[in-house]
């Protein structure tokens, strides 16, 4: 009972300091921002020196999201960036950020047959190689399973890992071939040496990133940081990876497709 009297009390007292800052113009003291892993290595710094201005101390903290979802509801964190909206909790604005479509990344010594249909060679691709993917404890693990299900794939899963940087190196060094996505290729750009990258059944599944905080509580922070995780995905991000996957557009990465 203390506890959830408090938690009303707490959500009070931030909408009040936000208030009052909007009446003063002045910054927020500080803000706790939760960022998926992959996430906080490729926007973390780039939202501190956008925030810099606005934010006096700004709190960092990366992991997965069922750890960071945890210390969102238990406000250990003010914002959260998942691909959980958390639609059943009342009391939140959301913003969607934008899409993240899955790939393969295969060595380049591995047969691919490209000129046969996509499927096809993927079904060879499966028969002849092993697979490395995300544990299935994380959700980009969980989605590559409903994926190759979908595309009617059956493959031999080898190793698995939750970790983007072991995964690259894994295929890399050719054990193996993998499915990432596009956010996690942007955050393991420099182990795509020796590697072809192709996008997994026309780009069709994806991932959708999200920003949550608690309605009122921190002004217009959550949407400016919105705003810029949009922007750099979009502009610094999207650049960088079609130099090694033009095939990728900003329509593949936009939330209404």
């Amino acid at each position: 009972m203390l506890k959830q009297q408090a938690d009303t009390i707490l959500g009070d007292l931030r909408r009040l300091g936000s208030q009052v800052r909007v009446a003063a113009q002045q910054n927020l003291t500080q803000c706790r921002l939760g960022l998926m892993t992959s996430c906080s290595e490729v926007f973390g710094s780039p939202l501190i020196a956008q925030m810099e201005h606005k934010i006096e101390q700004l709190t960092l903290r990366s992991g997965l999201t069922p750890s960071l979802l945890q210390s969102f509801m238990n406000r250990e964190v003010d914002i959260l960036v998942s691909n959980e909206p958390l639609e059943d909790v009342t009391g939140l604005e959301r913003y969607p950020l934008f899409r993240d479509p899955l790939l393969l990344a295969i060595p380049e010594h591995f047969n691919f047959a490209e000129d046969l249909p996509h499927r096809e060679a993927l079904g060879q691709l499966a028969m002849h190689y092993p697979l490395i993917r995300y544990g299935r404890n994380t959700h980009i693990g969980a989605m590559t399973e409903v994926a190759l299900r979908r595309i009617g794939m059956l493959t031999r899963v080898r190793y698995e890992t939750d970790d983007t940087h072991t995964l690259m190196r894994f295929v890399r060094d050719g054990h193996s071939w993998g499915i990432l996505s596009a956010l996690c290729l942007a955050q393991s750009i420099q182990n795509v040496e020796g590697l072809r990258l192709l996008p997994l059944d026309d780009s069709r599944h994806a991932r959708r990133l999200f920003l949550v905080a608690r309605a009122g509580e921190l002004g217009r922070i959550p949407e400016e940081i919105a705003n810029h995780i949009q922007q750099f995905m979009e502009g610094q991000v999207l650049q960088q990876l079609q130099k090694i996957i033009p095939w990728l557009t900003r329509d593949s990465l936009q939330t209404i497709n």
